[in-house]
């Protein structure tokens, strides 16, 4: 853009202005500020992230010092249990209490009664004898009936036995298959009641089924009560049992 101005009259100096504008664009001033700005958010950015590092690096420095004081403090703590060793037994307060026993007047009043004294000593001495005598006395008796009281041991009779119910042994399975056989000869204690109270193998049959198959047998029996003199007593009474396999 340009402009003129009007010449001046002859003879003057003759000047000319021309003014020219150039031409503005303001697209190229806005592509300079985002420019600006762009590299002014990078350099914040950078600061930022600097700063950042710096930081956590800080933080996980000063994390460790906290655990170590952490850890410290427990074993400070555990020491104060020494503490127990509190031995105050030593207790002087007995010894107080022997010294002002030593008022000695007592022995004088004990010297003047000391004569009469020995004579009830002497009379107690002798009731205590003769309660003594009186209780071994009394005692004495009552051992007498303990010792009646003991039954003579029962003796063994080989006659005279009579079964209510005869011993009906059963002949063990396996002991079939295996062809065992024998006699078995026992010593059957027969009570009151004539039940067998005891039994003792006195001849074994050679096989221990065998031998037991006869007890089982002898339990189940009951003999007629052994009279004596009107009374029924217990007995021993030699029984035998045969097991013998046939064809």
């Amino acid at each position: 853009m340009s402009a003129t101005f009007p010449l001046p009259p002859s003879g003057s100096p003759h000047f000319s202005i021309t003014a020219t504008a150039k031409s503005w664009s303001p697209s190229a001033q806005k592509k300079k500020r985002l420019i600006s700005l762009g590299i002014i958010l990078l350099l914040h950015i950078a600061l930022f992230l600097a700063l950042k590092n710096g930081l956590v690096q800080q933080v996980t420095l000063a994390i460790p010092q906290q655990i170590v004081t952490v850890f410290i403090a427990p074993q400070a703590a555990s020491q104060p249990s020494k503490p127990k060793v509190v031995t105050p037994k030593a207790v002087p307060v007995a010894k107080k209490n022997s010294a002002p026993p030593p008022p000695i007047p007592v022995p004088a009043a004990s010297r003047t009664p000391a004569p009469p004294i020995a004579a009830p000593v002497a009379e107690t001495e002798s009731q205590h004898e003769d309660v003594s005598e009186v209780a071994t006395e009394t005692a004495i008796p009552a051992a007498s009936p303990a010792a009646t009281v003991a039954a003579p041991t029962p003796r063994t009779i080989t006659s005279g036995i009579e079964y209510i119910q005869e011993p009906r042994p059963e002949y063990p399975s396996s002991s079939k298959r295996m062809g065992e056989e024998g006699k078995v000869i026992m010593r059957v204690l027969i009570n009151e009641k004539g039940r067998a109270e005891r039994i003792e193998i006195q001849k074994t049959s050679g096989y221990s089924r065998l031998d037991d198959a006869a007890k089982r047998a002898m339990l189940r029996a009951l003999f007629k009560p052994y009279m004596e003199n009107g009374k029924a007593i217990p007995v021993y009474a030699i029984v035998p049992i045969n097991f013998q396999l046939s064809n």
